[in-house]
Order: structure tokens, then sequence, then C-alpha cells
């Protein structure tokens, strides 16, 4: 059974404040009508035995006690009592008989369950007889240390020793001195301990001794004389005595009478003193009793408020422990969850080192196969110039006779084709390449891809540079007739080049409805200006040094703008079609063909990446003052789009990606237009020489951006199931 708890008091203190227990509570209406006889006698009764009772219990207690405490004992009859106890045991001395040998009970079953350490009787078990507060305060000794314990034990072991003396005084050899205990007030313990005195004095009718009275002084003359043997003899003793004494009957009668009326008032009297007495026995009663009541009520007022009390704290008690045990559960989980997180990071980070070392493998095959890459693409565009040259020889050559071949060909050069000479001014190669460009103008404006004249354009404009640069610097080795008609071709070659521009860009904006023959007609006009200029300032062979040197910075720049050419070696017509070769591949022909959307997922991923990364260097360029490297980056961009485009149509193309097909396209026409828009802000504003506006980078930054976005929603169109 388990009872709520309370602040915190020592054992002596829970039977001080309990107060008599066995206190009497006198009726004012019913004892009045008690004989005093019969309630002196049970009390007289009840006194003997509770005394009995009482010396044969301290008894045992002693003996247990002082086997218990011998230690202690034998150190205090040495050293004496410590000043704490002897304010303890002086405590105890103010306890009712009843209340101390509650305690010592107490004390003495603690004594005997700790000496048999039974582990299944963990505090002395609950009594129902027992008031709950004694209950506690005995189940209060079970949590009290050894020390402690003994300290009270102590303290009982003195106060028997001190109240029954007279039953161990032939153990008072061992006992330690008792403290001097001041007593308390006698009519104070009187008023508590039991009722007034005047309740025992009962008068007995028949045995009443009356004293001397003022009033009835008179009586001591009657109860002296010598007739006052006679006044209690019988009836008999009378009649013989009247009998001898025939002669005074009247006297005796008279003298009976005054006799009788005088016992008459003393009886009154007796009686009145009597009444006055019950009365005031019973008012001291009266107020013995409210005090008591009050004292009831007060004890039972503040019993009902410490319950309440009570169990209001163990009701936020309750609350307060489930709300830590749902604080307990969620920490747990918590703590479960970083152990989780805990963990996949590890996982996590061995993977990352896993492919960081796979990456750094995967690199340095790729430099491998770069470098690989490069040597071959040199000789790839070694060979494509000697592939240009022999061409262009042959073009309108057909050999009929092995035998005369050598002088046809001789002949027919001579008659129908300008030859080169040590005079001319424009290199070879540079006429080589410009008649290369135009033939891939013309193919690509016929290709599905109309917007890739815009690529096309750009080769024409580096050529076109070239040859103008080259006419400049020999410029003062003409004639002044020359002069003039050069000024004049230069010109028409301005004006023609820039018709062929505009005629391009129109074309690649047109989405195929723009005529093919606007952009002959531009490029006629453009060509028939170049040969005008050929004839005036003629042709010379290619030097093997200057064409090095160019094959040399065209590799070098080869990321860079197509009008950041170097004067000093301008490029050949071989390198810049194996460059346009190489573009035209990277959208036509691509490396890798992604044949299900998972693949070509990894691969938006990737070159999402590289987006970015492109969009950030083209930020950054656009910060900095106008030096050609946001052409080249704008270049580089475009590539990339044309690449997704062509693999995200494949894709879609493809078996396991027509599901698609319906949502892709929008998407792809919206990245075609982005690279579009990029074309022409790169042509018109991003050009070498030019400075871009600020609407003009507001606008390219728009469409980077754009561009961004629709490879996003690729690749969440391509991840969705």
């Amino acid at each position: 059974m388990a009872y709520s708890k309370s602040p915190p008091r020592s054992p002596q203190e829970d039977w001080l404040s309990r107060g008599p227990q066995s206190a009497k509570t006198y009726s004012t209406s019913s004892s009045r009508s008690m004989s005093y006889t019969s309630r002196s006698q049970s009390f007289a009764s009840t006194r003997a035995y509770s005394l009995a009772h009482y010396e044969n219990t301290a008894r045992i207690y002693y003996m247990e006690l002082r086997s218990y405490l011998k230690d202690i004992l034998a150190q205090e009859s040495i050293e004496g009592p410590q000043p704490e106890r002897i304010t303890a045991r002086q405590k105890l001395t103010r306890l009712s008989n009843h209340q101390f040998h509650e305690l010592a009970m107490d004390v003495y079953d603690e004594v005997t369950r700790r000496i048999k350490n039974d582990k299944y009787v963990p505090f002395l078990p609950v009594k129902e007889d027992f008031h709950p507060k004694r209950n506690q305060a005995r189940q209060k000794l079970a949590t009290l240390a050894v020390p402690r314990f003994k300290d009270l034990a102590s303290d009982v072991f003195s106060e028997l020793t001190r109240r029954y003396a007279n039953l161990f005084q032939e153990d008072d050899s061992h006992l330690p001195p008792v403290p001097q205990v001041p007593m308390m007030d006698s009519k104070l313990y009187d008023k508590v301990q039991q009722p007034s005195k005047s309740t025992h004095i009962i008068p007995v009718k028949g045995t009443f001794n009356v004293e001397t009275v003022d009033k009835f002084s008179d009586d001591e003359t009657i109860l002296n004389s010598p007739d006052r043997t006679y006044v209690n003899r019988s009836p008999i003793d009378q009649k013989e005595f009247f009998g001898r004494n025939n002669s005074s009957d009247e006297d005796v009668n008279k003298i009976r009478s005054e006799y009788e009326y005088k016992m008459s008032m003393m009886q009154n009297h007796i009686k009145q003193l009597q009444d006055k007495l019950e009365e005031k026995n019973d008012q001291s009663m009266d107020s013995i009793d409210r005090e008591l009541l009050n004292q009831l009520q007060k004890v039972s007022l503040k019993d009902e408020e410490n319950q309440r009390v009570i169990r209001q704290m163990e009701e936020q008690y309750k609350k307060l422990d489930d709300k830590y045990q749902t604080l307990k559960q969620d920490y747990n989980k918590q703590q479960e969850a970083v152990r989780e997180v805990k963990r996949e990071t590890r996982e996590m980070i061995e993977e990352l080192k896993r492919m960081a070392k796979t990456n750094e493998e995967l690199m340095l095959e790729k430099e491998e196969a770069d470098k690989e890459i490069k040597t071959l693409r040199d000789q790839v565009k070694e060979w494509q110039i000697k592939y240009e040259k022999v061409k262009l020889e042959l073009r309108s050559v057909k050999v009929q006779s092995i035998r005369n071949v050598s002088s046809i060909n001789c002949n027919m050069i001579k008659d129908n084709f300008i030859q080169p000479t040590k005079k001319g001014i424009i290199t070879y190669d540079h006429i080589l390449s410009f008649q290369t460009s135009i033939d891939e103008l013309l193919i690509t404006a016929r290709s599905s891809y109309p917007a890739n004249v815009i690529q096309a354009m750009k080769v024409i404009v580096s050529v076109c540079k070239l040859i103008t640069e080259q006419v400049e610097n020999n410029e003062s080795r003409l004639t002044s007739d020359s002069k003039q008609t050069l000024y004049e071709l230069k010109s028409r070659f301005s004006t023609a080049l820039s018709d062929l521009l505009i005629a391009a860009k129109h074309h690649a904006n047109g989405m195929g409805i723009s005529p093919v023959s606007l952009l002959d007609h531009s490029a006629g006009n453009l060509s028939a200006v170049v040969v005008d200029l050929v004839r005036l300032v003629g042709i010379k062979d290619t030097d093997n040094n200057n064409q090095n040197g160019f094959q040399n910075d065209y590799k070098n720049n080869n990321t860079t703008s197509a009008y950041e050419t170097n004067s000093n070696s301008p490029p050949s017509l071989s390198q810049i079609r194996s460059q346009l070769k190489d573009t035209d591949d990277n959208y036509s022909l691509p490396e890798q063909t992604y044949t299900t959307p998972a693949e070509l997922t990894k691969y938006l991923k990737n070159e999402t990446d590289t987006i970015v990364q492109t969009i950030q260097n083209l930020l950054s360029a656009l910060r900095l003052p106008q030096n050609g490297e946001a052409y080249s980056i704008i270049t580089s961009l475009i590539d990339i789009i044309r690449t997704i485009i062509d693999k995200s149509s494949s894709v879609c193309s493809s078996q396991s990606g027509y599901a698609y097909t319906r949502a892709c396209r929008p998407i792809l026409n919206e990245l075609d237009q982005c690279s579009q828009r990029l074309n022409l802000l790169q042509i018109n504003h991003f050009v070498s020489g030019t400075v871009a506006t600020a609407n003009a980078k507001r606008d390219l930054a728009k469409e980077a951006y754009e561009i961004a976005k629709y490879t996003k929603e690729l690749i969440n169109l391509f991840e969705t199931d």
C-alpha cells in the first residue's frame, strides 16, 4: 500500500505532532447522570492496567535496545551524550506515556526488522488499526541511515531508562548520564494529560464528616454534648433510654426536632456544595472539550489541506513524469536518427572517396585520350590541307590520256586560272579558304539546320579579314591607278560582305522560309569582288613557315573568336574547314548514342554542370571590358545546346523514348530558339572591335538562364516514370 508523500520530518517530530490519541472527551449532557463512584473506579482500574502493561513492554524494549546499542552505550558511558542528542532527548520528555510507547514500539519493530534483514520486507508493514500518519512514520524509519537510526534508538533507550528507573536499577552501572530536562508546567501538563483532581473527590452519604461551619456553630455543642452518644443509636436503645427517663419526653422531642432540622440544613448545604462542585467540574470539562475540539478541527483542516496539496503534487508529478517519458522517447528517436544519419554520412564519404579515386583514374585516361585525339586531329588537318589543294587544282580538269596529261594540265591552268606570282599579295591558301567557306555556306543553307549558316559566316568573315589585312599591308607596292581601283574594290568588298552577312541572318531567322537564292546572290556578289581583287593585286604561293605559323596560331586560338586571328600568321583553308567539320560533327554525329531515357538523363545532368559553369564564365566576362572572350564562350554554349538537341531528338525517335516525344519537342524547340537568339546577339554585339550595349548584355544573360531552365525541364521529363 502506497501513501502520499509528505515533507521530510524526523520520527520524533511525527510523534510530537500527533498529540495524545487516547485523550478522553467527556459529554456535558450524559456524563452528569453517571455516579462519581463508578467513574473513579473505572479510571483507577484502567490506569492500573495501563501502568502494568507499559512496564512490561518497557522491559522488553529496554532489553532489545540495550543489546542493539551496546557500542553506542559504551561510548556514551565514557564520553557522554552529544549536545544534539541532549536536545532531542529533551523533546521526548514532553511526550505522554501513550505517545512515547507508540514511538518505542515503532523503533523496537524497526530494530527487529533490521536485525532479521529480510529482503522481502523493505519497511515495516502497514497496520490497519494504526493512524495513516503513524504507518507513514513507521515506513519512514526504513529510510533512515544506520547512524541516524541508532541515534533515534539511543534517545528512546535513554527516555525508557529515565521513565522506568525503578525497573532498571540493576543496570544503572552502564547507563549514560541522563541530561537535565526542564520540567513542564504542572498546570499545563495536568490539563492535557488527565482531568482535574476535583473529579476524584466523590463524597459518600453516611460517611461524610462535617467540618466546622460558622453558620452552624451550635452543632459543635450539640455534637459534643453528652447526649451525642445517643443520637445515632438504634430505636430499641432509644426506647430503653426514654423508658428510663420518662420525665423529659418533651425535651427529647425538642432536641430531636432541632437535631433533625440542623441535619436537614447540613444535608442541603452539602447538596449545594456538591451541585456547585459538579457544575464547576462540568464547566472545566466543557472548556477542555471545546479546546480539544478546536484543536481537533484545526488539525483536521490542516490535514485536509495537506491532503489536497499532496494530491495536487501527485497530479503534477504524474504530468511531469508523462512529459518526461514523452521527451525521453523523442530523445531516443532523435538519437536513433542521428546515428542513422552518421552511418549514411560515413557511407557517402566512403562512396565519395571511391568515386574521387575513380574520377582521378578517368581523368588520367581522358588526358591521354585528349593527347591522342589532338595528335590525330593535327594529322587530319595536314592531310585536309593537301586534299583541298589537289581538289582545287583538279576540279575542272578531266584526264583524257595518261601520255599528254602534263601538257594539257599546264596549258589549261595557264589559260583558265590565275597563277601565283612573286609579286602577288594575297596568299594562295586564303583564296582556297574563301572558296571552301562559300561552298560550306551554300551547303549549310540547304541543310536541315538553316541556323548553322551563322557558323559558316564566321569563317567567311575571318578569311575576308585576312585578305584585306594582306592587301592593306602591301598597298604601297601598287601604282596610283591601281590604288584608286583598289579603293573602289575595297568599298565594294565591304558592301558585299555586309549584304552577305544580312542575308545569312535573315536565312537563319527564317526557320526554312527564307529563300536560299537570296543567300546565293549575296555570296555571288562577294565572290565577284574577290575575283576582281585577286586580278588586281595577284596571288602568291604559300610559304611553309607562314603556313606552320598559322596552324599553330589556329590551334592555340581554337576556343577564341573567329575574328581574333594573328595577322602575322593567318589561318589556312584546311584548318578552317577542319574546324567547321568538327563543329558539324558535334551537331550531327554525337560521339556517344544514348538510346534510353536513363542514359540521356545522366548525360544531361553532367551537361547541366557544364552549362552552369559556362554561364558563370559568361557573366564574369560581361563584367569585364570588351575583349572578345564573351564571343568564344557563347560559341561553346551554342555547341552544347546543339548537342543536347540532337541527342534528345535521337532518344525521342527511339522505341524506348517514343512516349516522351510529345512533351519533349516543345522544349527542344525552345532550346533551338534560344540558340538562334544567342547567334544573333553574338554576331551583332560581341564580334571583335565592337562594344556590347547594356541591353545586349542583359538579353544575353536572359537567354543563358533560359537555356539552363529548359535543360532542367528536359531532365525532369526523362526522370519521370
